[in-house]
């Protein structure tokens, strides 16, 4: 297989690539994914899927707008980056399915949670044979995408990554397409199925994020809606605990800082999507009432490592194509550091596309989840693993430009403070608390 990636410009650039490239190639199955930077090129993607359809009449075509771009390696906002996966050997069929579908609902069984759990059935109903990874886009704002991918996982063995759409911060709409009916969709998913006997795939997600200072406990939410913490008013506990008056500055510092939750003994990161009039903090995925977090930081180093890591697993696995979903805030936060993420895959040689999301699916064996903050990377090849591939040691020449043995960064230094004094608070406690009941016993 080979991944062919355009950034656009114009309809005749487009019909040159394509003859270039791909309308004389022999294949099994083409499938194309189109991310859009800016949600007002909604005409001109039409006129591109018109003609991708008349060159390639049996593409299978998914998008969504973004927070950024992907492309080749490199990060761009504001384009639109039209890639072109040809397998040889193995298929991709895309599916769409929207929330409100009352067809849908209307046949589906499932009653609790119906969107999500009568999209998951379909999605295992329609499930072809010798499917290897299911790539799944959704709207960033409407869609219940911790639900989706949690029925996804009781229903369906079988590897899930991809993300929700964006629109660059505006947190306004955000669309998913599909290609078949040229449908902007602000409630719903689309997706592919990748199958067949020879396609091999590898898939992971980076973090590198670390909670800092104490716990606290979310005392009152309604899904992904965070009322109280602690007893507090939503932002009132911000305002508080950040020293700041202003409404968008705690919702700007709040998508820096995300609050890090523990489940079933794993971290989960969760960023914020807005503040209503009440003062309530919107998610964008379910926090759960009870449930304790701390704030959390980007520590560059722990993700730089963790990033090579991940990628040397992915240079052992030999791809031919690599596609990456990753969070618009850990972009926004980690800057320099998230280029360096993505530099990184450019290094294993294969084509690298995707874009910044609002979150990132990712499901893989027993673990599932819906990430924010998060980078998800899936690695494709229909040819057999080549044994020669070099990976990227912490000291050679190839890595020193990700990671420099310097002083500890400034996050690095809060989260050890905070720490120590939360543990200093601790022994405090327990010397108070161990004199007194001397003292009760004399």
């Amino acid at each position: 297989m080979k991944t062919y990636n355009h950034d656009y410009s114009n309809l005749r650039l487009l019909k040159d690539y394509m003859k270039k490239n791909i309308s004389n190639q022999e294949y099994s199955s083409v499938g194309v994914q189109i991310f859009i930077g800016n949600i007002e090129n909604k005409d001109i993607t039409i006129k591109i899927i018109e003609v991708i359809k008349s060159r390639i009449p049996d593409a299978q075509i998914i998008g969504a707008t973004t927070d950024g771009e992907i492309v080749n390696g490199a990060i761009v906002e504001g384009t639109i980056t039209i890639s072109f996966f040809v397998f040889k050997k193995s298929f991709a069929k895309s599916f769409y399915y929207e929330n409100n579908d009352l067809e849908m609902l209307n046949t589906c069984e499932i009653i609790v949670d119906a969107p999500s759990s009568c999209i998951a059935a379909n999605i295992k109903k329609n499930l072809p044979d010798e499917t290897k990874v299911i790539i799944l886009l959704s709207d960033g704002l409407k869609t219940n995408a911790e639900s989706l991918i949690d029925k996804i996982h009781k229903m369906i063995d079988i590897p899930v990554i991809g993300g929700t759409a964006g629109d660059n911060e505006r947190f306004s709409k955000t669309f998913v397409i599909e290609g078949n009916s040229s449908v902007f969709c602000e409630s719903g998913v689309v997706g592919f199925y990748l199958y067949g006997a020879d396609l091999r795939t590898h898939c992971y997600y980076n973090d590198g994020w670390m909670g800092i200072g104490r716990e606290f406990t979310i005392t009152k939410s309604n899904k992904n809606v965070v009322q109280e913490i602690n007893g507090m008013n939503a932002l009132d506990f911000f305002k508080y605990y950040l020293s700041v008056d202003s409404t968008s500055i705690i919702k700007e510092m709040i998508v820096r800082f995300p609050l890090m939750v523990i489940r079933n003994g794993l971290e989960v990161y969760r960023a914020i999507l807005g503040i209503d009039s009440n003062g309530y903090c919107i998610f964008a995925s379910n926090i759960i009432e009870g449930e304790k977090f701390k704030i959390s930081v980007g520590i560059s180093n722990d993700l730089i490592e963790n990033s090579r890591v991940n990628a040397n697993t992915l240079i052992n696995f030999d791809p031919e194509s690599v596609f990456t979903y990753s969070c618009m805030a850990r972009k926004k936060m980690l800057l320099s550091e998230s280029v360096l993420e993505i530099d990184m895959l450019k290094t294993i040689k294969s084509t690298v596309v995707g874009f910044f999301t609002y979150g990132e699916f990712y499901k893989r064996g027993d673990y599932s989840a819906y990430h924010n903050e998060t980078c998800s990377v899936l690695g494709l090849s229909e040819n057999k693993k080549n044994k020669d591939r070099i990976e990227i040691k912490k000291r050679s020449p190839k890595f020193k430009k990700f990671l420099t043995e310097q002083l500890p960064s400034p996050a690095s230094l809060v989260s050890n403070f905070l720490n120590r004094t939360n543990e200093d608070y601790l022994l405090i406690s327990q010397e108070i608390y161990r004199r007194y009941v001397w003292c009760s016993l004399l």
